[in-house]
């Protein structure tokens, strides 16, 4: 992921603090009320993070992007630390580059190929690949929804390697009239470390992509959801050949074992974990985030809306998932991401500009540590991380 999803550096042993920076997704169209939060929305804001879970806030890293940076990504090759901003309301993606205290500059912006891109990721530190969402949810048609690939240059510019555009529609017409490419995400296994899976809320499909080495893109498979499902983000298994897509009308978990069919990599359909707890109504819930722990052993997915929470699910040897614990989030929680190598969880509330902080527990589970609502960026929704060697918040 953050993935991941989200990018997240190496922490070493000395580091007593990281720079957590912040993009936002303004106000979620189905949140009522909700306060738009005008030019502030075209400013990436960092935060200081302690191991503890305490924040401060960075302005002096503050980044202005000209557009809404729905989505953030990272990629460290030898010394250099390239930062990929989606702009959805700009159909474009821009590259930044951060010099050792997180001080960030523009290299440019270069057109995504599609319409609307809202997710991205890195494969092999060389190609970045592009979710296209297109919009809006209600559209009836599908022009811009697209797969698209990018090649990293070594000055981290980039250029448009392929486009593959997605068409097709399901079951809910409001939220799936046409395609909808909500991620992109890279995720190799023995035997096809070239492989990204596009998952397409629109279409209730998830598409295998095989990427070559000048990011001309191959598919390789389509598998299907169930009808309304609407798979949204993907996280796959640490040295395992597992995937886990978290659906977003559907409110679930979604377990696949990548595998091979007739010479190409494919999804089988192994298990399906609901968000909701027993007997709870997802009635005005829709899901949003999914992270793997570093260590493979837990996954972490959040739900927004009517129910605002955290689930932890344990990884099974098999590749399965368990239900450990749902704990409270802020409001609307869409972004996600972990800090100091899986010892802290961040979570972002879209809804009231808040950021809150969890320590993560040797089984995984969660103990709320910190929240702040000062420094932020209006309603975030996206993360990228960066290690800090300065001294601990106080």
């Amino acid at each position: 992921m953050v993935r991941s999803i989200v990018a997240l550096l190496a922490v070493g042993a000395s580091a007593q603090s990281q720079i957590a920076y912040l993009g936002s997704g303004g106000c979620d169209g189905e949140d009522v009320g909700c306060v738009g939060g005008g030019d502030a929305e075209h400013t990436i804001q960092a935060v200081e993070i302690s191991r503890d879970g305490q924040m401060k806030p960075r302005p002096d890293l503050a980044i202005p992007t000209g557009g809404q940076p729905v989505w953030l990504t990272k990629m460290q090759r030898r010394d250099q630390q390239c930062m990929f901003v989606t702009r959805a309301d700009l159909d474009d993606v821009q590259s930044y580059v951060f010099d050792a205290s997180g001080q960030a500059t523009v290299v440019g912006a270069y057109k995504s190929g599609g319409a609307a891109p809202v997710h991205a990721d890195v494969l092999h530190d060389d190609i970045l690949l592009v979710a296209n969402y297109h919009g809006p949810d209600d559209a009836t048609t599908s022009d811009g929804a697209a797969a698209s690939s990018m090649i990293i240059n070594e000055d981290c510019s980039l250029e448009l390697a392929d486009v593959k555009p997605h068409d097709g529609s399901s079951i809910i017409p409001s939220r799936q009239g046409g395609a909808h490419v909500h991620s992109f995400t890279a995720a190799p296994y023995h035997g096809h470390n070239n492989e990204a899976y596009a998952c397409d809320l629109g279409q209730d499909k998830i598409f295998s992509y095989a990427v070559a080495g000048d990011g001309k893109l191959t598919l390789s498979s389509v598998i299907d959801t169930a009808p309304g499902q609407g798979p949204r983000h993907l996280a796959h298994g640490i040295r395992s050949p597992h995937v886990y897509v978290v659906t977003e009308m559907g409110e679930a978990v979604n377990v696949y074992e990548q595998t091979e069919c007739d010479g190409a990599a494919c999804l089988k359909d192994l298990q399906s974990v609901s968000l909701l707890a027993e007997g709870q109504s997802g009635e005005g819930a829709k899901a949003a985030e999914i992270v793997m722990a570093p260590d493979g052993k837990t996954l972490y997915a959040t739900n927004r809306g009517a129910l605002n929470t955290v689930t932890v699910l344990g990884v099974e040897s098999d590749g399965t998932l368990t239900k450990k614990q749902q704990i409270e989030a802020p409001a609307y929680p869409r972004g996600m991401t972990v800090a100091f190598n899986g010892g802290l969880l961040l979570v972002a509330g879209q809804s009231k500009t808040e950021l809150a902080s969890f320590q993560v527990k040797p089984d995984g589970t969660l103990e709320p540590a910190s929240t702040i609502t000062e420094g932020l960026p209006p309603h975030p929704a996206a993360f990228v991380m960066f290690e800090s060697n300065s001294a601990p918040v106080v």
